[in-house]
């Protein structure tokens, strides 16, 4: 990027041994100082591995609201690269349709995201994941049955999945979740009954109407 304004090597070493320029990685620098916010560290990590490189497995779904910020930045490169202070993980080809951009950092996209972490999850977390995805409209019904193996049934909470369960276990009518009545999205609708159960409290409603 120095480079493409004209900027000899000569002095990007003179402001980096001045401190214009904070050394991040091996030609990754931060300017001025380096950066301490999760997205500065994994947007450098990115850099740091190449032109190919996304962020991916945990620090992609930090940025998708899913996971808390691994200590070590995680990318994904169709290169092999090791880097210090990056945990890198190299695959065959990356699709275009396994990318996207979040928050300006290139990053998987939010369905390869969640298949990588697959092997980390409990099913519960796996199923949780789909789920949340789902609602934040960052998969699509074709992706949930991809990843799940079974045609979605949306939920927004592990309340609204442990109703689901309720009502297998009982012998009770399967509901439709998050369905809309009236304009009104609904959380559990039994059609047949004339009925709606609403599940979930004020963190998933937005006001009391």
């Amino acid at each position: 990027q120095l480079r493409a304004f004209g900027i000899s090597d000569t002095t990007v070493r003179r402001w980096a041994d001045g401190g214009q320029l904070a050394r991040v990685h091996r030609g990754v620098y931060a300017v001025g100082y380096p950066g301490v916010e999760p997205v500065a560290i994994t947007f450098a990590a990115v850099l740091a591995c190449g032109p190919t490189a996304l962020a991916s497995h945990d620090s992609a779904a930090a940025i998708y609201g899913w996971r808390r910020w691994p200590s070590v930045p995680e990318v994904t490169s169709t290169r092999e690269r090791d880097r210090p202070g990056i945990r890198t993980h190299r695959a065959r080809s990356l699709p275009p349709d396994e990318r996207a951009w979040q928050l300006g950092v290139p990053l998987t996209s939010p369905e390869r995201t969640i298949h990588d972490l697959k092997p980390r999850l409990t099913r519960k977390q796996f199923t949780a994941m789909v789920q949340s995805g789902r609602v934040q409209r960052r998969i699509d019904d074709a992706a949930v049955t991809r990843l799940l193996g079974y045609s979605p049934q949306p939920t927004r909470s592990e309340f609204e999945r442990a109703f689901l369960r309720f009502c297998r276990r009982f012998g009770l009518p399967r509901p439709l979740t998050l369905a809309i009545v009236h304009g009104h999205e609904v959380d559990a609708l039994f059609p047949d009954h004339a009925l709606i159960v609403e599940l979930d409290g004020w963190d998933y409603h937005a006001d009391r109407v």
